[in-house]
């Protein structure tokens, strides 16, 4: 360890070499005297000592070939020395516009480069740090770390687009590498910046299972919050059951669970899993609805459950804990929710309506069905979910071999939002939503010219 006593010794003496023997001679001590400024917690002096050093040129190039040489290896050492300290946090607009040169001398130096763009930014000067990270992965494109300094400093100057396509490209570089703590990082941040993502929020919970049962209640408590806003009930009923086996204790849970069975007996009140959890969460309102509704008091045996409900200490009477797999829909309980939704448009019920519709997404929708919703989300002011709804229409025509009808419904996505918006309307929405607008368009480009330039002059 070097004696703090020694700092002035050393600098003193590092001057003097340079003055008696010229800078190549005085490299070592001068290294020295930086470690002993350091030691003694003066960075900041040690940094501006070392970008002087560095700055000078006497004698540099008069020596001969072996001298500049070890000149150059000293001085590589020193420039080592400089970066640390500018990364500990000795920035400064003179030791930036030092470390700015050092990179112009050594362009190949990916390390020193990532160093200055890390000052850049912890200046504030985060146009120029992104340029010189571009730099950098130009070399390393899949450098997570990297990836994720670049997305801060495109958030900090607003270009939120560009700051969460570096991000997810950060994701992906950690899962490739198997490092799942870094991964959940970055999902957590991709979350805070998308908290409607669904695709983000289900990546999440997915990473946190099995490790954090805490962090993973919070994200699955949002995940039905956001199935809750998009009336997607099974989705909803199956990310409360996982919430009551993790904390069995939380009532606004279980309250929450009997009010989205409810919903779905009140489209189908033939559904014997819904029926199953009700019974299970609050008997006193099954029984209720038993009246209100015209079914049997005492429940017919019944198939296995759609939804398996949580642990015994969460909800006494109810056995398996494991959520099976998404159930499909019986083709009578598919004829009664069309039935239903139909009585429901003819009322003017929207909003029922738009939940019967649901109810077929589980199996045997028709492109008329899906169209049928999306226009019942666009007169509740769902214009994502009409988006998404016609969406559904179009694929399913699609692969029904009805080109005419597939055009019709993206042609009706297209005009719920301005012109030209769509394709970006999705992306937001979800990348497989907007993978599979652009998949059918590009199929209706190559397979059915006609039909879908006829469409474009009706438009027009």
């Amino acid at each position: 360890m070097i004696d703090k006593k020694q700092s002035a010794e050393l600098v003193a003496a590092a001057h003097d070499r340079r003055k008696r023997g010229g800078l190549r001679e005085a490299l070592p001590l001068y290294g020295r005297a930086s470690d002993a400024l350091v030691t003694e917690g003066r960075g900041a002096e040690a940094a501006t000592m070392l970008a002087e050093v560095l700055h000078a040129r006497e004698k540099r190039f008069l020596a001969p070939r072996s001298l500049q040489a070890e000149q150059s290896s000293e001085r590589m050492a020193l420039v080592g020395k400089f970066a640390a300290l500018i990364a500990a946090g000795s920035v400064s607009d003179d030791n930036i516009a030092m470390l700015a040169e050092l990179c112009a001398e050594r362009p190949e130096d990916g390390a020193l480069r990532r160093t200055l763009a890390q000052a850049l930014a912890a200046m504030g000067q985060h146009d120029r740090a992104i340029a010189e990270y571009q730099e950098c992965l130009r070399a390393l494109p899949v450098d997570a770390p990297m990836l994720e300094e670049v997305s801060a400093s495109l958030a900090a100057i607003g270009r939120e687009d560009l700051s969460i396509e570096r991000l997810r490209r950060a994701l992906d570089a950690y899962l490739e590498a198997q490092n799942i703590e870094a991964a959940i990082r970055v999902c957590q941040r991709l979350n805070t910046v998308l908290p409607q993502s669904l695709e983000d929020a289900l990546h999440l919970t997915t990473l946190l299972r099995g490790r954090s049962d805490a962090a993973l209640l919070d994200v699955l408590e949002r995940l039905a919050t956001l199935y809750h806003e998009r009336e997607k009930l099974i989705q909803e009923v199956e990310v409360r059951l996982e919430i009551a086996a993790l904390a069995p204790e939380r009532q606004t849970n279980r309250t929450a669970l009997a009010d989205v069975f409810t919903r779905i007996l009140d489209v189908d009140p033939n559904d014997d899993s819904a029926w199953a959890g009700i019974e299970a969460i609050d008997p006193s309102l099954a029984a209720q609805l038993h009246v209100l509704l015209e079914t049997d008091v005492e429940p017919i045996p019944r198939p296995v459950a759609r939804f398996a409900a949580p642990s015994a200490a969460a909800m006494p009477s109810v056995a398996p804990k494991a959520l099976p797999a998404a159930p499909k829909v019986e083709a009578s309980h598919g004829a009664y929710a069309r039935g239903k939704a139909h009585e429901a448009l003819a009322a003017g019920d929207l909003l029922t309506a738009s939940l019967c519709f649901e109810r077929l997404r589980e199996g045997g929708a028709l492109c008329a069905d899906m169209s049928a919703l999306a226009r019942c989300y666009a007169g509740l002011n769902k214009t994502n979910e009409a988006m998404l709804a016609s969406l559904a229409a179009a694929s399913l025509a699609e692969k029904a071999g009805e080109s005419e009808n597939t055009v019709a419904a993206l042609d009706w996505l297209d005009a719920l939002v301005a012109p030209g918006d769509a394709p970006g309307r999705l992306k937001e929405i979800d990348d497989m939503s907007f993978g599979q607008y652009e998949t059918l368009r590009t199929r209706l480009s190559a397979e059915k010219p006609g039909i879908a330039a006829s469409s474009e002059l009706e438009k027009a």
